[in-house]
């Protein structure tokens, strides 16, 4: 499989890089994971979000996974969020993620599809919809490939985002976020990747769409022994 595939769907995305109105960001991740039995690993991350004006977002988030099947796994994360406002001020919010997730792989070829459903309470810094900061449904593929004998994974993915709630801008998707990245396979306990993200609104008004480069580190650990046998 030729690793650019991955990367063509950016194709039909330049247009709207050009036509749109867009924003630029930095994301920086940081994080810690570790697996608890073979079902069962807890994360913690932090999320800082950079724009024009400095840190726009900040949030941190625990998860709890637990694999169903060996392409089944299924989590809950907690996030409470600080969003700068117009005059400066950070406001918090709070999210709940209930996610469902299925794998498949095939030689260097991973599949992942992930649903997601995020509910928002505690929500006080605007009255507007905003996709990442309100109740909504999210279906993600995303797909990578082990290049042979190299550090380095490519990966693609596009997340849609749906409005579950009754109202104007109610029962519709509203969002399409498109990722191309690569993950480095480090020695030791580190996981380090980097991505190209584009954000684009869609079905809502005045729109604002971002340019996101993310920058992303985990360090990772067993509290288990595997068995021998």
């Amino acid at each position: 499989m030729n690793i650019r595939i991955l990367f063509a769907c950016w194709i039909f995305i330049l247009p709207n890089l050009v036509l749109a109105q867009n924003e630029g960001q930095v994301w920086l991740e940081a994080g810690f994971k570790a697996k608890i039995t073979p079902e069962i690993s807890i994360n913690t991350e932090n999320n800082n979000r950079f724009g024009g004006n400095g840190l726009s977002t900040s949030f941190t988030q625990f998860s709890l996974k637990y694999k169903l099947f060996k392409w089944v796994n299924a989590s809950i994360d907690y996030r409470i969020i600080s969003k700068k406002q117009a005059n400066k001020n950070y406001l918090n919010s709070n999210r709940i993620n209930s996610n469902l997730s299925f794998s498949y792989k095939q030689n260097r070829v991973s599949g992942n599809f992930r649903l997601r459903y995020q509910y928002a309470f505690g929500r006080i810094f605007s009255n507007d919809y905003e996709p990442d900061f309100d109740n909504a449904i999210r279906l993600r593929p995303r797909i990578k490939y082990d290049i042979e004998n190299s550090i380095f994974t490519p990966s693609f993915s596009c997340e849609f985002y749906y409005n579950p709630s009754n109202g104007p801008l109610g029962k519709r998707f509203n969002k399409i976020r498109t990722s191309a990245g690569i993950d480095l396979e480090l020695e030791g306990p580190h996981e380090l990747g980097f991505s190209f993200l584009y954000d684009r609104k869609i079905n809502l008004p005045d729109p604002t769409n971002y340019l996101i480069l993310k920058l992303s580190y985990a360090y990772k650990i067993s509290l288990y022994k595997k068995s021998s046998r």
